[in-house]
């Protein structure tokens, strides 16, 4: 099933970084990606959010952006109170994003944050500014990256650098 906002116009748009030779992908690729193995991946690239869309749809879309987020912010200071009044979807949605899950290791998110941290002001603002909103923007290149487990090698070596250079 193809989700409702996915495009079927740029139906080539997943296999590009694959089949362009100049392509970023082609450039990092190494022997040990398995093309066939990829391919069985294909219907995770389809996998969307629904509940997430679902909110989205009732505070975004029905309250127009400004007041759905004036909504949506407000609901989330005032957690868990009221929580009774709220959308069976919305419900859902704060269970789910104030869940803490039992494999959570806060001793390793705090070193990842301190970590992160380290860099100071550029390094945050390099992080949010190119890393973050470019994934956001190429969105159809993450996916192959991730299920091929090719990005583990793009930010292993990138780590790497980063240790050896300071």
């Amino acid at each position: 099933m193809i989700p409702t906002r996915h495009s079927t116009t740029t139906t080539s748009v997943f296999s590009s970084y694959w089949e362009n030779p100049k392509s970023y992908l082609n450039t990092i690729k190494s022997a040990n990606i398995n093309l066939l193995a990829a391919n069985a991946m294909v219907p995770y690239y389809f996998e969307v959010d629904d509940l997430g869309d679902a909110v989205a749809e009732e505070y975004l879309v029905e309250m127009g952006f400004r007041a759905g987020m004036g909504k949506l912010h407000q609901i989330l200071k005032t957690y868990p109170l009221h929580v009774e009044t709220y959308s069976e979807n919305t419900q859902r949605f704060l269970q789910q994003i104030f869940h803490i899950p039992d494999w959570l290791d806060a001793d390793l998110l705090n070193e990842g944050t301190n970590f992160c941290n380290r860099s100071g002001t550029s390094g945050l603002a390099t992080l949010r500014n190119y890393s973050l909103m470019g994934g956001y923007e190429s969105a159809a290149i993450n996916k192959p990256l991730i299920f091929t487990e090719a990005l583990k090698k793009v930010l292993l070596s990138a780590w790497q650098i980063r240790l050896f250079f300071g």
